[in-house]
């Protein structure tokens, strides 16, 4: 989580499609498209309407917007043709780096993942790796109650699930008895950090807090709901399973010789 919210700091563009899941859906989307035929507007609008996450109509607006950070470009015209969009290295690197942190963190558990780590920037390895990855994020999409609270409020709201993070990585309050979780973050620090408004963050907090999600206490603390750390916990849970078999299948694509 920290490395991701580092990752984001560096680049205005990595922090753009990590805002919601939307746009990292349509990053993600836009490289497994790339690598299985072709990005075009049509087969993005299909794999929205797969993935239940997306509806087809957002489709062109999400491709729009990834040309116009440069994380995308269209190809050349053909006559009669679609048009077909080609991911610019920009959005190679950033989905690249994002994947080494979780592949990183695996390796520490089981070195059998180092050879990936590895090997990750040639072609073959790295083109399995996202189109598994894309694959389980459609399956993940439809598997998920997309209607939960945890879901509308965190994953789905500009900059919910960075400030999840954040509330994640805050410092636990003292004297605590399980399963309690209390935490101080600073709405100001969290709005800086993040490039959004006080008042967006604040809205996000009074959300969950009506969804009894969280409890903010007197002392200016917040106490996290036995759900909200449940949820959070399956989340990340996923995306380490997640990486763990895209990995296994990219670790195929390097000959024995070399793992």
């Amino acid at each position: 989580m920290s490395e991701t919210l580092a990752l984001a700091a560096t680049d205005r563009r990595v922090d753009s499609i990590f805002k919601d899941m939307g746009r990292y859906g349509a990053a993600v989307w836009s490289l497994y498209l790339h690598f299985t035929g072709g990005l075009t507007l049509p087969r993005l609008k299909e794999i929205c309407a797969r993935s239940k996450l997306l509806s087809p109509g957002r489709a062109r607006a999400l491709l729009i917007y990834l040309q116009l950070i440069g994380y995308v470009k269209a190809a050349p015209k053909t006559a009669g043709g679609i048009t077909r969009y080609i991911p610019n290295p920009a959005l190679v690197a950033a989905l690249k780096a994002q994947a080494l942190f979780g592949l990183k963190a695996l390796a520490v558990v089981d070195p059998n993942f180092e050879p990936v780590v590895d090997h990750i920037d040639e072609p073959e390895v790295f083109r399995t790796l996202m189109v598994k990855f894309g694959e389980g994020a459609i399956n993940t999409s439809v598997a998920v109650d997309q209607s939960s609270p945890f879901m509308t409020i965190f994953t789905m709201r500009n900059a919910g699930m960075q400030l999840l993070h954040l509330m994640l990585l805050a410092d636990v309050e003292p004297d605590q008895k399980p399963p309690a979780q209390r935490i101080k973050l600073s709405i100001a620090a969290a709005a800086k950090q993040l490039n959004v408004a006080r008042s967006h963050i604040a809205r996000i907090l009074n959300l969950a807090e009506k969804a009894k999600l969280l409890t903010r206490l007197e002392d200016g603390s917040m106490e996290l709901s036995e759900e909200l750390r449940r949820d959070a916990d399956l989340v990340l849970c996923l995306q380490i399973v997640g990486y763990a078999i895209c990995a296994a299948h990219a670790y195929e694509q390097i000959p024995a010789s070399r793992r």
